[in-house]
């Protein structure tokens, strides 16, 4: 199971941001959409990333 960490740190940067935007929803306030949205973005840097090291190390 080759990266899992990576993978599972940046599925959690990604959940969580996606949680942010729905309580934002939720709420009737768009104040936490950048912060989501930056979040998201976050979690697949993270997986891009670790997937090149990986890629690199082979």
């Amino acid at each position: 199971m080759k990266g899992w960490k990576t993978w599972a740190g940046g599925a959690g940067l990604i959940f969580t941001g996606i949680g942010v935007i729905l309580k934002g929803f939720s709420e009737g306030t768009f104040d936490g959409m950048t912060e989501g949205i930056g979040l998201i973005s976050s979690g697949l840097a993270v997986i891009g990333i670790g997937h090149k090291i990986e890629k690199a190390a082979l």
